[in-house]
């Protein structure tokens, strides 16, 4: 789906959001209680490089990319 920001509908934007950022974080926090509970594991994370392109076509994708590249390296400095 790529159009101009501005013609993004609340609707669309609110289901680019919910697929690529609110999915992979639920399923991080899921994988954590298993990982917790076996006393190990790891998250390998394949970042999109659309995060790199800032490209206004796909600004909430990008957005959302990139935010989970952070939120995995606040977790990782964290830890």
């Amino acid at each position: 789906m790529e159009k101009p920001f501005e013609e993004y509908c609340h609707e669309e934007l609110a289901a680019i959001i919910e697929i690529n950022l609110l999915s992979p974080t639920i399923m991080i926090k899921e994988l954590l209680t298993i990982m917790k509970a076996q006393k190990s594991g790891h998250i390998v994370d394949v970042p999109s490089m659309t995060e790199e392109f800032r490209s206004p076509d796909i600004f909430t994708y990008c957005g959302v990319k990139a935010a989970i590249i952070k939120m995995l390296q606040a977790f990782q400095n964290g830890r």
